[in-house]
């Protein structure tokens, strides 16, 4: 039996749970999730309800028709006509056993080249051979053959074949290899002045053979010219083969042109440079000379602040905004405060601190987000004390979302009964009242221990028995108590 998830969510004013059965069947069924106001709130209360079993008709089950070693048979049941629970299981056999009815089984042997095979069929119930019979043996079963000796160019090689089933054996002559000549090896390089040599050798006897290799045609290639400038000659285009280095054209000497200056664009000044008016040579591009020089502007340092991709240390530099030179560089340690902290329900904020030695340079800070912490609650306690009849508990409720728990269970107290106050019912019972939850218990019966005729507790006047109808006691004491009731009963009737 099971209870499903969500079953009692959202069930805040749940109290007081009555279950039929007694609490053993209560801790047998599974209690699926968020079901948490009837695990932690409520009072389970068991009713321990139980019936006598009243028996059905027997019924057939699990028929087995006869074999050759047993009859035929069948299970009688009976079961609770009101709670369907079985009550008993008999085994009720009827006829005789079939002796044609076996559970036959075949145990085969395979038949090899060398040896003959069998099949046996019997009975796995009572033993009895049904069927036997010799199997022929097998042909010889020969593989696609082994060489087991490897030809060459010199000897015949043996190829053995052997048969899968015994094991036998043949074998036939592999004819003689050819030579098989390699792909050759250049054993002297040709080139445009020599024929080279290529040398071939037998993979199988280790022979060799050599071929000669024709003489390269001279590789002939331009030579590319250079071109002359303002300070260096130039050459012309030459031809020359590039395996033998042998020149068909060499190349010439070309003069240099010397500078062709103009007046070029303004250079102005830097943090550390001087600004002037160039020269420039409209062939080669070079400075030639210089006009109009106007003086340096210096630096201009700002500070620049770098995190680390860590965020464990900031770096600050003093940095010209010009042109990006670093005059002044120190590097702090970050510290970190936690300065919101998060709960179960929101974020929190870490704050990161980074502070300089250096005066030229200002604190920094930044701040980061701290996930949810699942398990910063911000409980309510409320302690529920126990009654006479209720367990007490204390129940802690997060503020924040919908989680809480139920601990420190106090066990009911139970009615309170000492010198409690009794009330007369009339019919020769009375009734206590709780002193502490001031509810009236079960009706008891009137007690006369002191002998005066009314009840010791409620002081009601006693029902029944042989009280003196002159005094309102019971004398059935000892001999002279007895002998009291009997001049109370004289003067009984004188006092009429």
């Amino acid at each position: 039996m099971s209870i499903g998830d969500d079953a009692f969510d959202y069930c805040d004013a749940l109290k007081d749970v009555y279950y039929a059965g007694n609490e053993d069947d209560w801790s047998g069924i599974s209690i699926g999730y968020n079901n948490y106001h009837l695990i932690s709130y409520p009072s389970i209360h068991f009713l321990n309800y139980r019936h006598d079993h009243y028996y059905s008709a027997p019924i057939r089950e699990n028929e087995c028709v006869a074999t050759c070693t047993t009859a035929a048979s069948y299970e009688a049941t009976t079961h609770c006509t009101i709670c369907s629970e079985e009550l008993s299981r008999e085994t009720v056999y009827e006829g005789e056993p079939d002796p044609n009815n076996h559970a036959s089984k075949t145990y085969t042997t395979a038949s090899t080249c060398a040896e003959n095979g069998f099949s046996v069929t019997y009975c796995t119930r009572c033993g009895e051979t049904l069927s036997h019979e010799i199997l022929p043996r097998l042909e010889h079963t020969w593989n696609d053959g082994e060489v087991t000796a490897e030809p060459t160019c010199t000897a015949q090689g043996v190829k053995t074949f052997t048969c899968g089933g015994c094991g036998a054996t043949y074998t036939e002559p592999v004819d003689l290899l050819a030579h098989q000549w390699n792909d050759g090896e250049v054993t002297k390089e040709p080139s445009c002045t020599e024929a080279g040599e290529i040398t071939y050798t037998c993979a199988t006897g280790g022979e060799t053979r050599t071929e000669p290799i024709d003489k390269l045609d001279h590789k002939i290639v331009l030579v590319p010219g250079v071109a002359p400038t303002c300070e260096e000659p130039g050459l012309t285009d030459g031809w020359q083969c590039k395996t033998c280095q042998k020149w068909f054209a060499e190349q010439q000497t070309i003069e240099a042109l010397d500078h062709d200056p103009q007046i070029g664009k303004v250079v102005e000044p830097t943090c550390t440079e001087p600004g002037y008016t160039p020269f420039i040579c409209t062939r080669c591009g070079e400075t030639v000379s210089k006009t109009d020089p106007t003086d340096a502007l210096g630096h201009n340092p700002q500070p620049v602040y770098t995190w680390a991709k860590d965020d464990s240390t900031v770096t600050a530099e003093m940095t010209c905004t010009r042109c990006g030179e670093v005059s002044l560089k120190e590097t702090a340690d970050v510290t970190t405060e936690v300065t919101v902290k998060p709960t179960c329900s929101t974020e929190g904020e870490l704050t990161l601190t980074a502070a300089f030695n250096n005066k030229a340079f200002y604190a920094q800070t930044k701040t980061k987000v701290l996930p949810m912490d699942p398990d910063a609650h911000v409980f309510r306690v409320t302690v529920t004390p126990p009654t006479c009849l209720d367990d007490g508990y204390t129940t802690h409720a997060c503020t924040l979302c919908r989680y809480g728990y139920s601990d420190e269970i106090v066990a009911a107290l139970g009615h309170d009964y000492v010198n409690a106050k009794a009330t007369g019912n009339g019919d020769g019972t009375h009734t206590l009242t709780c002193n502490r939850c001031k509810q009236p218990g079960e009706a008891i019966a009137c007690a006369d221990e002191g002998n005066d005729g009314k009840c010791d507790f409620c002081g009601d006047q006693m029902q029944g028995g042989d009280h003196c109808k002159y005094c309102g006691k019971v004398h059935n004491g000892n001999f002279f108590d007895k002998l009291t009731g009997f001049f109370h009963k004289i003067f009984a009737v004188f006092k009429r």
